[in-house]
């Protein structure tokens, strides 16, 4: 999702972006996305000015002028990661062909090893955000987000006949807190079987869609 490659540096710990001017909205993001490869390997619970300014090839300084309020940097890295990760996942969900596989498809990827950085990095901003309003503020619209990604294709499913729901919003969120909860899960705790509970979560899927038994478990992503 990110690119984890450090900025190279010279001697005195300054990056080649360092020493050359770079437009604000520029040099703004070489930091945020300093903190989101922080916050993927160490957790953002642990983050640091100071590590961020190394970790971007800055001075403190220019990390305390783009993020005065250290929240306000958490928060933004926090969109950042989880914004290109919502962009990637439903560019691959949108490949297939029909409503069950594109709905499939967003469970396997859900499940899928690649996606267990990402994955404690939402773990992360979970269990800070009640203490954290910039973070809380932006958790919420990013969950928001993911639910305005899949009710549409819920309602397409309605229309081709494929789901029946009254409410394809409602059902979005219920099949999102169940996948929610289920992947952090199999992130937490490795004896977890994440084949065994996918399998769980595409039979609820049935369910919540009043679908026929099978349809997603029998539908390749």
């Amino acid at each position: 999702m990110v690119s984890s490659a450090g900025a190279r540096k010279d001697r005195t710990g300054t990056s080649a972006d360092a020493r050359r001017r770079l437009p604000p909205e520029e040099r703004r993001e070489t930091i945020l996305r300093a903190t989101v490869r922080l916050g993927l390997t160490g957790g953002l619970d642990r983050l640091t000015s100071r590590q961020i300014a190394v970790e971007a090839g800055v001075t403190g300084g220019l990390v305390n002028h783009y993020f005065p309020n250290m929240d306000d940097l958490v928060a933004a890295a926090f969109a950042l990661a989880a914004t290109e990760e919502i962009h990637a996942t439903f560019a691959d969900v949108e490949q297939r062909p029909t409503p069950p596989a594109r709905l499939r498809r967003l469970i396997d990827l859900y499940f899928a090893e690649e996606g267990y950085e990402v994955n404690r990095l939402w773990l992360d901003a979970w269990s800070m955000a009640p203490r954290r309003p910039a973070l809380l503020a932006e958790v919420e619209r990013q969950m928001d987000h993911w639910v305005e990604r899949l009710a549409p294709l819920i309602t397409e499913g309605v229309e081709r006949g494929a789901f029946r729901t009254p409410d394809p919003t409602a059902s979005a969120r219920r099949l999102l807190a169940l996948l929610d909860g289920a992947a952090l899960h199999t992130v937490l705790h490795r004896a977890v079987d994440a084949d065994d509970t996918r399998s769980l979560i595409l039979a609820a899927a049935e369910h919540e869609l009043r679908t026929a038994p099978g349809t997603l478990r029998d539908t390749r992503s």
